[in-house]
């Protein structure tokens, strides 16, 4: 008996991992597509569309644009809550460069849960509520954490499924190229 649940547990991660991987691959929206356009509410309240986030607030002739990275993510997901340091400091390095974090909380939870979050964790970039999940099924999450880099011109140029150590390198490098 003890073998037959073994083997049937073994089974289920078998399933798991396939259909984690299958997702993985199909999960995003590809590179070169031009980014959705969605209005959504801050933490604040305040509503917001992907060109509020693209507009930059020091140029005056209203002309230039910014890189977005939007990232989707909610408290539950353990991976998230350890990612969320590491865009603090990307948007600490580069919001004064051309670059707008967004991240995209796809909680259902009580917003007061959110706040809380933010507060001990010091953020400072935009914070955009999404309960109803309906920007995260533009942009095809969860699986999260999931990121987008999204250009000047709103197309998305480079994603990012998952959390792990080291992204944040790869972020830089990237944003850095689409910031010149």
């Amino acid at each position: 008996m003890k073998k037959i649940i073994g083997i049937f547990i073994t089974l289920i991660a078998v399933v798991i991992i396939f259909v984690a991987l299958v997702s993985k691959t199909e999960a995003v929206l590809p590179k070169g597509n031009k980014a959705p356009s969605f209005k959504i509410r801050t933490l604040e309240g305040k509503e917001l569309s992907l060109a509020d986030l693209q507009k930059d607030p020091a140029d005056k002739s209203k002309k230039k644009k910014r890189v977005v990275l939007l990232d989707f993510w909610a408290l539950w997901c353990p991976p998230c809550r350890e990612y969320v340091p590491k865009l603090q400091k990307i948007h600490e390095d580069y919001r004064k460069k051309g670059l707008c974090v967004a991240g995209v909380a796809i909680d259902s939870e009580d917003t007061a849960k959110v706040k809380q979050f933010v507060k001990e964790k010091k953020l400072t970039y935009i914070i955009l509520l999404d309960k109803d999940r309906e920007v995260a099924r533009l942009y095809q999450a969860p699986p999260i954490p999931l990121t987008y880099l999204i250009d000047r011109q709103g197309v998305i140029r480079y994603t990012h499924l998952g959390y792990y150590p080291g992204i944040e390198k790869d972020l830089e490098k990237e944003i850095k190229a689409l910031l010149k």
